[in-house]
């Protein structure tokens, strides 16, 4: 069980919101955690929809500006969203 499973057990008429943050850690590979990320809310798109889920996204660290890994992210929001 993870907080994406918990968070779409039930819905709220205001909807919900997710914010995935963290600020700078030097040792925390930004690419390897979105990747996780990226995969829960993969697994959970479907809920995430009907729950009415924001998700706010703010990551810093080493890699934080590989272009792909944001490219990926957005790509992903965009289509959960569109």
């Amino acid at each position: 069980m993870h907080v994406v499973d918990l968070l779409t057990r039930t819905s709220h008429p205001e909807g919900k919101v997710l914010i995935i943050g963290g600020g700078i850690a030097n040792f925390t590979n930004v690419a390897a955690t979105f990747k996780g990320i990226i995969r829960a809310l993969k697994e959970f798109k479907t809920l995430l929809i009907e729950k009415e889920v924001k998700i706010y996204v703010r990551r810093g660290g080493p890699n934080y500006q590989v272009r792909s890994l944001w490219l990926v992210l957005l790509n992903f929001l965009t289509d959960l969203f569109s």
